[in-house]
């Protein structure tokens, strides 16, 4: 029956070979030439080719037999409008699966494709399974290239199809549909300055992507400077040495790291024409529309000022020293995007990990956490002894350990202990191997399940925190597995970074260990220093009349003045005049000798002074939102009693930080609406949307700064409220982050005039 026979677009699920001589055969999975002894195997993933599997291996005598998993619903579902314009829209991964290359041939006006799906894990496999059997022979195995380098060699295949017309028919009805291989006589880059935000893949596929005609839609583009101009250029294809020489020189430039490059793009006479280029294409191409109408829209700026209870500025110096962060002037100069982030988080709110019910309890819960670090830390570091020790590299690797001197006494008494423990007795001390159990994660995070099952190992700190570098994690997890976890064993192996990177050099096990020791000496420390400085906190918070009976041990005079009194990293107090000619001599505590620079004074003032703003009783429910959720919450209030109809959009860029505001908010009776950020709720958003436009009820509506930011209309509010700045990689791009979220707002269709 026509049913029974293979058909294109058929998912593989097995396909087995039964030779005249008995054996049996499969195709390999991941397209290598050789015939693998494995009778089945789960190929949902992974595309064959049946008729050139055929025709190379068929003989006499030989029975095939394929079992596959097909389709039966449409790839595509219409949705009648009013227009004559067709459009396809590509909104997530599972509308993109199913398209063939050849159905993008339609008469289609538009195509509207998420960025989302560029530089997926599904578009990653789907770029390899089509190169390598077009280019292995020439190239090799296209895994671990850069994206760049895929993408020039996905048109050196496109042309090969080219060859025969029975390639190019193989090519067309193959799917998912890889946009670059398509030549497109328009593209639009709609919101082109978040490309800054983009990862390097997404970067590259969209630089492939051809066209006849590329643009580049945008309320705040990226053309501040020099830099930013040429990222336009080569995003959008402007340079060529016909036109901008200079810039097709400086973009090949930017990437080098070579002497003469820098040379180049140091030059005065380069970096004029240079200039001049990026003026000429700023002149040439880039339009802009204004409007009377918005520009006749006043901003009224407000900043409203914050002040932390003692407990809320304890949490938020303890994070700052986490961090390395002491000194205020320089604010969050230098620092980088994680650490401004975890600060950022910190300003906000006491608390975002757990349910705390106020500052003070967010202030045990820190302590809580602290000495259990150290406790964990203490733990991982047995652990990891005994595990060396059960491989044989504890005498190799031990010395590690030593390498960095431990600031903290306990600590390096306790690391003076574990290294002088030989190997016989740490193996006696685990005689059970707990230090080998391991666990296999099948599903992620979300409950989803996994393509591929993660391997860990079992214990106190997570792998990745003892070994940050892939390569030197699953050294140590692939030993470990090959001697207790069989299955284990069978997952690493699989992985293409056994093969390529970690199982070729039988040095990379100690090396390994080694980075895992020393890391946990050094984190064990840093967790030591921590909890004295949070100790410190909280000796001058609860005892300040002890502190100010207390000696400078510089001066010998009594520490009576509060405000004259500053804090050292390792938590020892002096005067502030004392401490500082002392570090400006030698930057060492003058009471303990810990590192301690000029700029790693914090005032002890701060941390202890309470603030007289709080001075009124709050119930329990409004003390666990914190001092700037409730100044968010009082404003609004403010707001709504002055106007009735109006408004409001708050701003916030984590979603841990949104669920606060919105807790605290409805706890003072705000009415506040939230989209979803479930994937494929494209129609839920929608209503959400409309309910805050139309309703009279709704009153605030609560985005991401980063993925609701741009092409959004929402004139019906009259209120923009940023709870923190935008963090992200660059000033510019967090300036035109927070300038598209004003712009929502303030655009043609806003009825109040400022």
């Amino acid at each position: 029956k026509e049913e029974k026979r293979l058909q294109v677009g058929d998912y593989v699920y097995s396909m087995t070979i039964k030779l005249a001589e008995g054996e049996y055969f499969v195709r390999d999975p991941f397209g290598s030439e050789e015939l693998s002894q494995t009778v089945s195997f789960n190929s949902r993933q992974t595309r064959i080719d049946v008729q050139g599997f055929l025709d190379e291996a068929s003989r006499a005598g030989c029975t095939l037999h394929i079992v596959v998993e097909r389709e039966k619903t449409p790839r595509m579902k219409p949705s009648r409008g009013e227009g004559p314009f067709r459009i396809l829209t590509m909104a997530t991964t599972s509308d993109w699966v199913r398209l063939k290359l050849g159905d993008l041939l339609e008469s289609f006006n538009v195509v509207l494709v998420s960025t989302g799906i560029l530089g997926c894990q599904q578009h990653m496999d789907r770029l390899r399974d089509t190169l390598n059997p077009w280019l292995r022979e020439e190239y090799g195995n296209v895994y671990g290239k850069l994206m760049s380098i895929r993408q020039k060699r996905l048109h050196e295949c496109v042309d090969k199809w080219h060859e025969k017309d029975c390639f190019l028919q193989a090519a067309l009805r193959s799917s998912p549909a890889l946009l670059e291989t398509m030549w497109w006589n328009r593209i639009v880059l709609d919101e082109f300055h978040e490309t800054e935000s983009w990862i390097t893949k997404v970067r590259e596929v969209m630089k492939s992507l051809g066209a006849t005609h590329r643009w580049g839609l945008s309320g705040t583009p990226p053309l501040d400077t020099t830099d930013a101009v040429l990222e336009v250029a080569e995003l959008l294809w402007y340079a060529t040495d016909a036109t901008a020489p200079f810039m097709t020189e400086a973009l090949k430039h930017r990437k080098s790291q070579k002497q003469e490059a820098r040379t180049w793009l140091a030059d005065e006479e380069n970096k004029k024409k240079l200039h001049d280029e990026c003026q000429t294409m700023i002149r040439d191409v880039v339009r802009q529309n204004s409007s009377q109408l918005v520009e006749a829209i006043t901003v009224q700026e407000h900043e409203e000022f914050v002040q932390f209870t003692a407990q809320e500025r304890l949490i938020y110096r303890q994070a700052c020293h986490d961090h390395n962060m002491f000194d205020e002037q320089l604010a969050y100069e230098g620092a980088s995007v994680n650490t401004r982030e975890a600060l950022l988080k910190r300003c906000a709110h006491f608390c975002l990990e757990t349910e705390a019910g106020d500052a003070g309890e967010a202030v045990r819960f820190l302590g809580r956490d602290k000495r259990a670090r150290i406790e964990h830390l203490r733990q991982q570091l047995e652990l990891e002894a005994s595990r060396a020790a059960h491989l044989s590299m504890w005498e190799k690797a031990k010395h590690s350990l030593l390498a960095h001197k431990a600031q903290h006494a306990e600590a390096e008494k306790f690391i003076h202990e574990v290294y002088r423990t030989g190997e016989q007795a740490w193996k006696e001390k685990d005689p059970e191997k707990k230090s080998f159990e391991m666990q296999i994660e099948l599903y992620d995070k979300d409950g989803l399940p996994r393509i591929r099952p993660e391997v860990r190992l079992k214990q106190p700190i997570r792998d990745d925190q003892v070994y940050p570098r892939l390569n030197f994690r699953h050294v140590i997890q692939h030993a470990v597995a090959r001697r207790s976890v069989p299955r284990a064993d069978q997952i690493l192996s699989e992985l293409q970074v056994c093969s390529q990177i970690c199982c070729r050099d039988p040095q990379h096990l100690p090396v390994a260990m080694s980075v895992g020791l020393q890391v946990l000496a050094v984190s064990l420390d840093t967790a030591h220093r921590s909890l004295d400085f949070y100790t410190g906190q909280m000796r001058g918070l609860s005892d300040m009349e002890t502190l100010r009976n207390e000696q400078c041990s510089v001066c010998l005079t009594p520490k009576d003045d509060l405000a004259d009194l500053v804090m050292l990293p390792c938590s020892h107090i002096f005067h502030r005049d004392c401490v500082r000619s002392a570090l400006e001599t030698n930057p060492k505590c003058p009471y303990c000798r810990a590192h301690a620079p000029p700029k790693s004074m914090s005032s002890v003032l701060l941390e202890v002074e309470v603030a007289t703003s709080a001075a009124e009783p709050l119930p329990p429910e409004l003390r666990s939102h914190g001092s700037k959720l409730l100044a968010v919450a009082r404003r609004l209030q403010t707001i709504r009693a002055e106007d009735p109809k109006a408004k409001a959009i708050i701003f916030v860029q984590w979603q841990e930080l949104e669920n606060k505001v919105a807790q605290a908010l409805q706890g003072h009776g705000l009415p506040v609406l939230q989209l979803p950020r479930a994937k494929n709720a494209g129609r839920e958003m929608a209503t959400v949307m409309k309910s805050f436009t139309t309703s009279k009820e709704a009153f605030v509506l609560l985005l991401s700064l980063e993925h609701a930011a741009s092409g959004s209309n929402l004139t019906a509010a009259n209120h923009v409220i940023f709870v923190h700045p935008m963090n992200a990689d660059t000033l510019s791009s967090a300036v035109a982050y927070e300038r598209q979220a004003l712009a929502r707002v303030r655009r043609v269709g806003q009825e109040r005039a400022e």
